[in-house]
């Protein structure tokens, strides 16, 4: 037991890196022999490409960030690459003295933060305990990012209770916040958390609750088996720990409540056993636990009272509510709220589309990063007996989850581009435009209209070249031609000689109405991206012709004045703010005004999956998961605010298209 934790927090993971349960011994060393592998790797820097790319392609902005002083310039990059590169070396002096050279030279900046970071985490490496919190300490004070304060508190108290100060250990975990954590770091941080616990001798039940949110995030045997040791472990009513009551969802949570029940049936509180064990049935009638509840129940003489009435409905909502990605949960959440009715506005806008009678409880947990996670939480959702879930967003987690919901026959609302998804099986409902499909239907629109030959222009990454790829090939299924092709490096200062090779790779071109090398352009990239690359197309001379995109071009920030010498440039989507469409109108409006400012894609697809499972509920007459299933396969027309009709039983989302032809205007328009 003891080796396991020690194995989970010996490492000073820094986000994006792959979590390893490594021996303890390792970290101080150079040792790469068998005793040092992991046993365990997964690699949450791939996770968290294709989530941001999933979330990017159906028009969602990027998650609310942090406000630093000063934005990070050319020169303090290469600074910054400069310490990178020693770090990386493990020359860990000479690092040292370029990350605090960047600190003193250039103003306050997001990687000061990481410079702080990086020199706590020599320190650790090195063993130099106080100096390494030290360091840590000033960048939990500064940071406007509560994910690096968070961090900075996690691998402070890591570096104290190394050097055996377990007290002050405990005070810097006390200050951070394991919310603010990736899931990875959040596992860290709860091992550290117990065995800071069990050195000082704390009381059983701090340790205990670090026990159960580590279930709730991922299965690690020791951790199953002192669950399980709890399960079973008499508690006196005098003794209730105090987190009982307010334990966030997730998976632990209805063992909590059934443990609460149990206990008070054990110590003869008839009256409360039989209130929390009636109350545990009614929110969690298809748990492990439910017969023996209703056993006591039985015992006390208390009849179970129905798990719902009338036509309410309880939704499961699965989002990245932290890290990374929990802007853009935190966003989707606003849209799924507007489609429950919480919002005023969208109460008295959609009363009658969805149904008067339906009411909704939204059961919200956070998606996590994990596989483990995502299964443990549909799991406890299930129990909960919502009827559907919507989520995840990342596409390799939402095969995950579709799976498992598909396994125990509750509908399930993934948000997200992931190809094939609905083949799963016939509980599987994808909110989202997949990739294929934009580009079969961005290539027939351009082919139509009497475009022959055709340029692409690409990021150089996997996601670039699969799209690369799609739309050549579909442009040619269809007639056309891809004439031109060329690659540029995203992160590169000056794409101008790439944008220049992408015109010496077709034998000719020229522009302003005369004969071209290529007619259209194709450009596979994100709004953010276009804001950049259509000043530089320009400049090297490819102009008057169209530019043409996916749904990752639909956002507000969109700098369509920089159009004006590319008419006719349009993307294609499932979404707009000003579509005519009567729902979509009223969405955006009502949206606007409880929100205060426009939805996007996302929010619109968070509020298109609720008011989907209302309508369902509305026809059934009823909130029972396979009734929802079955209303939603053989609805002839769903309303909703995105472009998305119906769903086709075992293919995908039936999705009618919209093509937004770019008039050069400040915002984006149909």
């Amino acid at each position: 037991m003891a080796t396991f934790f020690l194995s989970v927090i010996a490492s000073p993971l820094q986000a994006g890196e792959a979590i390893q349960l490594i021996h303890p011994d390792c970290f101080a060393t150079a040792r790469n022999d068998s005793t040092c592998m992991p046993f365990k790797t997964l690699n949450l820097v791939l996770l968290m490409i294709l989530a941001t790319l999933s979330v990017l392609s159906c028009g969602g902005a990027l998650g609310k960030k942090p406000v630093y002083p000063s934005e990070v310039t050319d020169a303090m990059n290469r600074a910054f690459a400069n310490a990178e590169s020693h770090y990386t070396a493990g020359r860990y002096a000479s690092a040292l003295e370029l990350y605090g050279r960047y600190i003193r030279d250039f103003p306050y900046n997001r990687l000061t933060d990481e410079s702080y970071y990086k020199i706590g985490k020599i320190y650790f490496l090195q063993q130099k305990w106080d100096q390494s919190a030290s360091e840590l300490t000033t960048l939990a004070g500064k940071s406007p990012d509560p994910e690096y304060r968070a961090k900075a508190c996690l691998l402070a108290g890591n570096s104290l209770f190394k050097g055996g100060d377990g007290e002050r250990a405990l005070g810097f975990l006390k200050r951070g916040r394991a919310g603010d954590l990736p899931t990875k770091l959040q596992i860290q941080f709860y091992s550290l958390l117990v065995r800071v616990n069990e050195k000082l001798s704390r009381p059983r039940h701090e340790s205990d609750y670090a026990f159960l949110r580590m279930m709730d995030l991922y299965t690690f045997p020791e951790v199953t088996q002192r669950f399980q040791s709890w399960m079973i472990s008499p508690i006196p009513a005098d003794r209730i720990p105090p987190w009982f009551r307010d334990y966030p969802s997730g998976y632990s949570r209805g063992y909590i409540e059934y443990k609460l029940g149990k206990i008070y049936f054990e110590s003869e509180m008839k009256d409360k056993a039989g209130r929390q064990l009636s109350w545990f049935l009614k929110s969690y009638p298809k748990h492990e636990y439910a017969d023996s509840a209703r056993k006591m129940l039985s015992t006390l003489g208390v009849k179970e009272v129905a798990a719902t009435g009338g036509t309410a409905i309880r939704v499961g909502v699965l989002l990245p509510l932290s890290g990374p990605q929990q802007g853009f949960g935190e966003e989707t959440l606003k849209g799924i709220k507007c489609g429950a009715l919480q919002y005023d506005r969208c109460a008295a806008a959609f009363s009658e589309l969805v149904g008067k009678q339906t009411t909704v409880e939204l059961i919200t947990l956070d998606s996590g990063t994990l596989e483990e996670q995502v299964m443990k939480n549909v799991e406890s959702l299930a129990v909960q007996d919502v009827s559907a879930i919507i989520g995840p967003m990342s596409g390799h987690l939402a095969e995950v989850a579709a799976k498992k919901a598909n396994q125990m026959g509750v509908p399930i609302f993934p948000i997200t581009q992931q190809k094939d998804l609905m083949t799963i099986g016939s509980y599987v409902f994808q909110m989202g435009y997949e990739a294929d499909q934009q580009i079969a239907d961005l290539a027939s629109r351009a082919v139509s209209g009497g475009r022959n030959t055709f340029g692409i222009f690409y990021p150089n990454n996997s996601y670039g070249k699969e799209m690369a790829d799609l739309f050549s090939h579909e442009v040619e299924s269809k007639g056309g031609k891809v004439v031109a092709r060329a690659a540029y490096q995203p992160s590169a200062a000056d794409l101008s000689a790439e944008a220049r090779q992408l015109k010496l790779s077709t034998s000719r071109y020229s522009y302003e109405g005369k004969s071209a090398g290529f007619e259209a352009l194709f450009v596979p990239d994100s709004f953010v991206a276009m804001n950049r690359l259509t000043p530089i197309l320009e400049f090297v001379n490819i102009r008057g012709i169209p530019l043409l995109g996916t749904g990752a071009w639909n956002d507000p920030k969109l700098a369509t004045g920089l159009f004006a010498s590319f008419p006719g440039s349009f993307y294609v989507d499932l979404f707009s703010l000003s579509d005519n469409n009567p729902v979509t109108a009223s969405f955006v409006s009502a949206y606007h005004q409880s929100v205060g400012k426009d939805p996007t894609t996302l929010e619109a697809l968070g509020f298109d999956a609720v008011s989907f499972i209302r309508q369902a509920a509305t026809i059934a007459n009823s909130p029972k998961p396979s009734k929802i299933r079955d209303a939603l396969l053989d609805a002839a027309s769903l309303k909703g605010a995105t472009r998305i009709r119906g769903f086709a039983k075992d293919s995908g989302p039936e999705i009618d298209p919209i093509f937004h032809e770019i008039k050069g205007k400040t915002s984006p328009s149909e």
